[in-house]
């Protein structure tokens, strides 16, 4: 048994009005409800800077509040590689090298909307550190650092990359690590 042509007509008007009434409802609920940004600008994005081994070098970044309320943001250190072909980072958390000579002070700011702060860092390079390059970066969060390693937090984090060179001479050696007489 087969519905008239009228009733078919009438169900598929039904259909598109829900549609369109949903997808009405479902935009107006997207434009008025409120959906907190987490904007923080970081400047420069990039820190290159040489020392000698023993010494103690610096200078300072800013950090822009993008956000309508007020935001206390957190510092943490991370040193990083870089990976496979593209040179992708590589963040890692053991607390070595870099990271660990790094200092901002403070490690904790607030800031209101629009404010602008100029962090001060340092880096103290240690005697004897061999000559070479060596990354981290400066996370700025706006979650408080965890001291438990089990503990798991949702937050976002912008990065200042530190590049630094410690001068001196370094040797570098390069090799073959396969070799195909045909070309493949």
């Amino acid at each position: 048994m087969s519905l008239p042509q009228t009733s078919n007509n009438f169900l598929r008007k039904k259909i598109a009005a829900l549609i369109v009434g949903s997808m009405f409802v479902f935009c107006m609920v997207g434009i008025f409800s409120p959906i907190p940004v987490y904007a923080l600008t970081l400047s420069p994005a990039r820190i290159e800077i040489n020392g000698d081994a023993g010494t103690t070098v610096g200078g300072e970044f800013t950090l822009i509040n993008e956000q309508g309320t007020t935001q206390t943001f957190y510092a943490s250190y991370e040193n990083f590689s870089a990976q496979g072909e593209t040179g992708a980072p590589a963040f890692s958390a053991e607390q070595s090298g870099l990271d660990t000579w790094l200092g901002v002070i403070p490690t904790q700011v607030t800031l209101t909307p629009g404010q602008v702060a100029k962090i001060p860092y340092t880096i103290a390079i240690p005697k004897g550190t061999e000559p070479g390059g060596y990354f981290a970066v400066i996370f700025w969060s706006n979650t408080p650092p965890s001291s438990e390693s089990n503990q798991v937090s949702i937050g976002a984090k912008v990065g200042l990359l530190v590049l630094l060179r410690v001068n001196g001479t370094v040797t570098e050696s390069a090799g073959i690590t396969q070799f195909d007489r045909n070309g493949h």
